[in-house]
């Protein structure tokens, strides 16, 4: 039995461990977020949903194209289109000016990459995740009683756990996660932050 644990240590070090981490602190992190919008108690923008699950597909085949670890990829795209269906069904479909900007950047992205190859285009695509994120973003800010600060502090986890599996500091090793910590970190600071409380007329 000893024997077999170490066996397993040597095939499974803990680079691995972290990065199959990466991909379940994700996927626990959806399942608050899911429960909520099927009860109502979460409001989530159909567009802002839509252009994730787009640009995390696209960072899906660019980081595996590019030789880096997909668990964290592959978790946050599978969530995305399992809300992104939710939404769907719920209807409420709303377009405004920052779901503009965001798929600019989703374009942008899927030209950089057919062009340029898998590299720019990682690039390209995870800092077009950063744009489609911005309407998330001010919404947090605006009403954070409207969020779920666990579900964006996993998504963070996630992020962390798949920078310290980073066999090395390449970009398609670490672009992603580290857009991962610093978007769903600021959307954690965000859900936390008390509503400003506007004095009676």
């Amino acid at each position: 039995m000893i024997s077999t644990f170490f066996h397993v240590r040597k095939e499974f070090p803990m680079r691995e461990w972290l990065a199959y981490a990466s991909g379940i602190a994700v996927a626990l992190a959806y399942i608050p977020l899911i429960c909520g919008i099927l009860n109502g108690s979460i409001r989530q923008s159909i567009a802002t949903w839509s252009l994730w699950t787009t640009l995390d597909l696209i960072s899906l085949v660019t980081t595996i194209a590019d030789g880096g670890s997909p668990w964290l990829v592959l978790a946050f795209t599978v969530g995305a289109i399992i809300v992104t269906t939710l939404l769907i069904r719920q209807g409420g479909w709303t377009w405004g000016s920052m779901d503009t900007f965001a798929l600019s950047g989703v374009v942008a992205s899927l030209v950089i990459w057919v062009v340029l190859g898998p590299k720019e285009g990682l690039i390209a695509s995870v800092a077009a995740i950063a744009c489609a994120g911005s309407p998330a973003l001010l919404k947090a800010f605006r009403f954070p009683a409207e969020e779920r600060p666990v579900v964006w502090m996993l998504f963070g986890s996630g992020g962390v756990f798949a920078l310290l599996a980073a066999p090395t500091s390449a970009i398609a090793d670490t672009l992603f996660p580290a857009c991962s910590v610093l978007m769903n970190g600021l959307m954690t600071i965000f859900s936390l932050r008390k509503p400003t409380a506007h004095p009676a007329p």
